[in-house]
Formats: structure tokens, sequence, C-alpha cells
């Protein structure tokens, strides 16, 4: 049997990273969402301060990583920025930037909450302001910096993908990025956000 290769969905939360996990867990791929009660994002940290691969502790257990994020009140870590790093250390692996409409996406990040804790706390904290509207314009220009980060480093490699969520044939996009078969009725959306 041939071995899986590791995929690593890069887009940011509320981009449907859970009905992607979702989609390939039930399709026979180890894989894994958010991580480890918050601690994926820095693992992937302190192994790259330790000189260890960046996924050492669950490269052996998973082969899909997703929601590579970690937020307190202090500091948010958005480790689908570290790609290239992903890339060196396990290559030939497939990238997924799952994608959707920006405002979108920024009213689904408004209106989250995990653990009893609105994102939106987190974040005025981080930013040290009451005033959303900062948020929403560091949102929408760190999701701007990153599309041109990953278009400028990916190109038109055949190990890459931009996937719209909203899109009505994401099982075959997916299979054909990996020359695979994958069972479509498997695709739905999880923990969609309701937008205000």
């Amino acid at each position: 049997m041939t071995e899986l290769p590791f995929v690593f969905v890069i887009g940011f939360n509320k981009t449907g990273t859970m009905s992607i996990h979702n989609f390939f867990k039930m399709n026979g791929f180890p894989s894994i969402h958010f991580g480890d009660a918050n601690n994926l994002a820095l693992t992937m940290v302190a192994n790259c301060v330790n000189g260890q691969k960046i996924l050492a502790g669950f490269d052996q257990r998973y082969k899909v990583f997703s929601d590579l994020g970690f937020t307190n009140h202090n500091v948010n870590i958005e480790a689908n920025k570290f790609f290239r790093i992903l890339d060196r250390d396990y290559p030939k692996s497939y990238f997924i930037y799952n994608n959707r409409n920006t405002e979108d996406w920024i009213e689904s990040r408004l209106n989250h909450t995990h653990n009893g804790v609105s994102m939106v706390s987190r974040f005025l904290s981080i930013y040290n302001t009451t005033n959303v509207d900062v948020l929403k314009t560091a949102w929408r220009l760190e999701k701007e910096q990153f599309e041109r980060d990953i278009k400028n480093y990916f190109g038109s490699s055949p190990y890459f993908l931009e996937l719209d969520i909203e899109s009505s044939n994401v099982s075959e996009l997916i299979g054909n990025l990996l020359s695979m078969a994958f069972n479509a009725e498997h695709w739905r959306q999880h923990n969609k956000t309701k937008l205000a």
C-alpha cells in the first residue's frame, strides 16, 4: 500500500478548516485540526526554536494538518504562515489554501467564540484597542499579504491548490491535486458561524 502524503491546509480559521479536516478523516487520512488542546501551533514554534522538524511529535501520527493557529489575550500565532518551513521539512507535500470571500470571513471571525471566549475580545487585547474596525483592517491586510506570499512562493506548483470552500466540486478538486479518488459524500460544512 502506498504511503499517504502529507497535506497542509493553510487557510486561516473560519475558512472551512473543520469541514476539510472531517472530509480527509472520513476518507481515511489521519487528520488533526487545531490540535491537542491548542498545542499544535505552539509545538511548531518550539520545534523550530529547538532545531527539530517543525511537526516533530505529530508527523508520525497525522498526515493532514489544519487550523494551524493559537490565540490568547496576549499573542496570536498563525502557523499557516510557516508554509515555507513545512515545505522544506516535508518536501513534495501538498498545500491547500482554503479560501472564502474576505468580508464574509471577517464577519465570521467577529461572531466566533471558542470555549465561551470571543475571538474579538482576544484580538482587541492583542492590538490594545477597543475599536473593532482596527481588527477588520488588520485582518484584511493580513489576508491580502498572505495571499501574495503564497502565490509568489508556490506559483503554478502541482503541489498547491487554492480552494474556494463554497465550490460545488471540492472533492474533485482535492482528488485532482492528490491524484486520488475521494468520496464526495463526506464533504459538508461544519462549525459554520452564523453571520449577524
